[in-house]
């Protein structure tokens, strides 16, 4: 009797362990069903631990219904409305049915912008990509390596973005580190098109003679456009900088940014998207001073989680620490990446 008991507890023990981690369920059109846990949806696309076939990402608009009732998520839409929800279904095709205060209301898949589930395991709400290219040319025996990654995360309030692109080159003689450029942006939502901003960046450019700078920044940002396709925030602040050239000369700079952080993105044939982050510095401390930051990013997905990216940067500065040296700096860069 007791071995029956012990028998049964664990078989319901073990059922109950399968259903709570295996609980959420996405209906597309065609009649497929995946079920698993619900990671979230960015860009139009939606990302499911399926118990079979492990991560799934879903194009929102293949989407018929939605089912992730066990647990809270942020969800941000493009009517710039963020509601702290349950995922419930409803019988209209292509919508999902949320809480909102003492009421719920039913919004299209495809209108959320961003969907986050409010878990306590960190790695769970991390989303991003990693990239890697290679060039080489016999004729000048120099070969060129190019890195860039994007890392998010998202909490109830706060938003975090890590970026990071590098551009080094390799001849006979030796290893150079040419172009760097690291940035860790943070934003926190004080309404719903309103954001205190904060940014902290580390860069290196030997063409602007440009050995180190650290920039921190704080400041103030609106959505000003969050579209089916598109996103569009602008920020401005006060930024400080430490900077160090390649002849070894130190000096703080004090600065008014302007930024613009863009993106588009098509899953429809062909997969693709582009980001850009522009910047415009006007100096406080060298009255005439302007410099400009600006970097372009083509993904185009070419198989499961693997893209192409193409990317293009500018950088110039009306008054580099080296006068003799250039003021602009500029290139490309091919390279594949992984999506995580």
């Amino acid at each position: 009797m007791n071995r029956f008991i012990l028998i049964s507890f664990l078989v319901i023990l073990s059922s109950f362990t399968a259903s709570a981690q295996y609980r959420d369920s996405i209906f597309l059109f065609n009649g497929q069903v995946l079920i698993g846990e619900l990671k979230n949806q960015n860009l139009g696309v939606v990302l499911i631990d399926d118990k079979d076939l492990k991560y799934v990402n879903v194009k929102a608009y293949k989407i018929k219904h939605i089912i992730a009732d066990h647990s809270v998520f942020r969800v941000e839409t493009i009517k710039k409305r963020v509601y702290y929800t349950s995922i419930l279904r409803t019988e209209r095709p292509g919508m999902v049915r949320i809480n909102s205060g003492d009421s719920t209301l039913e919004i299209p898949i495809a209108d959320i912008f961003l969907l986050t589930p409010l878990q306590k395991n960190f790695f769970k709400r991390l989303d991003g990509n990693f990239g890697l290219g290679f060039s080489f040319s016999k004729s000048s025996k120099i070969g060129q390596i190019n890195t860039n990654a994007t890392v998010s995360y998202t909490d109830k309030k706060f938003a975090y973005q890590l970026l990071m692109n590098a551009l080094s080159s390799i001849d006979s003689s030796k290893f150079s580190r040419d172009n760097e450029n690291l940035q860790l942006f943070a934003s926190y939502d004080v309404s719903k098109s309103w954001f205190l901003a904060a940014q902290v960046i580390y860069q290196r450019n030997l063409e602007l003679s440009i050995a180190r700078r650290f920039q921190e920044m704080l400041g103030a940002g609106n959505k000003v456009l969050l579209k089916d396709h598109w996103q569009i925030w602008a920020i401005s602040g006060l930024s400080i900088g430490q900077e160090k050239s390649t002849e070894n000369m130190s000096k703080v700079t004090l600065e008014i940014p302007v930024m613009l952080r863009i993106n588009f993105f098509k899953y429809s044939k062909p997969n693709l998207q582009l980001t850009s982050n522009q910047a415009l510095y006007t100096s406080l401390s060298e009255a005439g001073r302007v410099r400009y930051d600006g970097n372009f990013l083509y993904s185009q997905e070419i198989v499961h989680n693997f893209n192409v990216n193409l990317s293009f940067y500018v950088n110039y500065d009306s008054r580099p620490p080296d006068a003799s040296n250039s003021n602009v700096d500029y290139g490309t860069a091919l390279s594949i990446a992984i999506k995580f």
